[in-house]
């Protein structure tokens, strides 16, 4: 995909990937984005302008727009709880999760915190044997993501 003459774009433009404009050795020499954004935030303004040189100094302007696709961001965590209802131990089965932190609450019909755990394993099986019969919310979290789940205890 070439943005001027003389330079072409090496890379895809996504959430992930650093813009790399590369001058070919014949006709470029140096090339950068510039933001159109007061703010130079691309994420909420993608207009940008690409500025090359070529090799006798001329100065070439070409303008585009950042398309940003992050569908493929997790905006929450995914996890299994079984078996449901449960009566000794309930096991919890994070999807979505690679290296972050995960911290889990679970939390009575009343809305009062029954147990918490820190950094649990991708598998973690916890002891209900304890707990009231009864509805339970079952609610994971790191930073930013959360997700909630009914637990039932009978």
């Amino acid at each position: 995909m070439s943005l001027l003459t003389g330079i072409t774009l090496i890379s895809l433009i996504n959430a992930q990937t650093t813009i790399i404009l590369q001058p070919d050795a014949i006709q470029g020499k140096d090339a950068y984005l510039r933001s159109l954004s007061p703010n130079d935030n691309f994420g909420t303004d993608p207009d940008f302008s690409a500025h090359a040189w070529t090799n006798n100094g001329n100065e070439v302007i070409a303008r585009g727009i950042i398309d940003f696709d992050l569908s493929g961001i997790d905006d929450t965590i995914e996890f299994n709880l079984f078996p449901v209802p449960a009566s000794n131990a309930v096991t919890i089965d994070l999807k979505n999760i690679s290296q972050e932190s995960v911290s889990i609450g679970i939390f009575n019909s009343m809305g009062q915190l029954v147990e918490h755990q820190i950094d649990i394993q991708p598998v973690t099986t916890i002891d209900v044997s304890r707990y009231v019969k009864g509805l339970y919310f079952v609610r994971a979290y790191s930073g930013d993501l959360v997700s909630t789940k009914k637990l039932i205890i009978e």
